[in-house]
């Protein structure tokens, strides 16, 4: 479903990290919903993609800090001279342990 508000957001690519929930999936789905092409990562499966097209996204489920596996990634988006336009980074690593 694409309402599109802003032209210049039409078809860019942005990358969101943190997409499966929470605010990454509402900056996700804002960015969808403007008819950018999103790619979705998230350790957790995605669950919300149901009203949009298959071809507005690509989702990725995979932990960002598998650095090896994002170096590959972004060598094979090169190769296919996609251009990422923004970059919102959301991913967030929760820990239990006292600070000091």
């Amino acid at each position: 479903m694409i309402e599109n508000t802003y032209d210049d957001l039409l078809g860019k690519y942005v990358v969101v990290t943190g997409a499966g929930k929470g605010i990454g999936k509402s900056i996700a789905q804002a960015f969808l919903r403007e008819g950018a092409k999103v790619i979705l990562i998230s350790r957790s499966q995605i669950t919300w993609l149901d009203e949009f097209n298959s071809d507005q996204y690509i989702s990725i489920r995979k932990d960002i800090r598998d650095i090896n596996f994002f170096k590959i990634w972004l060598k094979n988006i090169e190769e296919k001279n996609i251009k990422i336009n923004i970059l919102i980074n959301n991913a967030s690593i929760i820990s239990k342990k006292n600070l000091l």
